[in-house]
């Protein structure tokens, strides 16, 4: 499991996330729909994923979009991956309903979640393999082997 850099900054493992969400499917995040996914301009957005070309966490090209590089998507996958465990932990085990208060906390949480809690609370969950919406939850290197659960 790659480990997440201290020193990225909430807005940059957001912005990750955004653009890992932006093209699960595949293609390019287009600056304009991260601008939009955060209601900022187009030119705060394109700031940001320049920013993040620098750092070496997506590839852009100007007007063809921006994609996570070898290792944007390894923190991408991570956060999404605490993410979605948080919103099925706090439905399935705290017992909250309200799916934008779920993913409101889910928000808030996945930046400070310790590896160790994260881990634990996987195997609470029997190691999920999907969110609350039916998206994939990216395996760790803590999720057991197939077969082996």
């Amino acid at each position: 499991m790659a480990h997440e850099d201290p020193s990225l900054s909430t807005n940059v493992e957001m912005y990750l996330e955004t653009i890992y969400s932006l093209t699960e499917e595949g293609g390019s995040a287009k600056t304009t729909e991260i601008a939009s996914s955060w209601d900022v301009s187009p030119a705060s957005a394109t700031e940001m994923v320049q920013k993040l070309d620098e750092m070496g966490l997506v590839d852009y090209k100007p007007y063809h979009g921006a994609r996570l590089s070898d290792d944007g998507l390894d923190r991408a996958r991570a956060i999404i991956r605490k993410h979605r465990l948080l919103e099925r932990f706090v439905t399935e085990v705290v017992g909250i309903e309200d799916r934008e208060r779920i993913h409101d906390i889910a928000c808030d949480m996945e930046h400070a979640l310790a590896e160790e809690v994260e881990a634990w609370m996987a195997e609470e969950l029997d190691y999920p393999s999907e969110g609350l919406e039916g998206r994939p939850i990216p395996p760790a290197d803590y999720y057991p082997e197939e077969g082996d659960a």
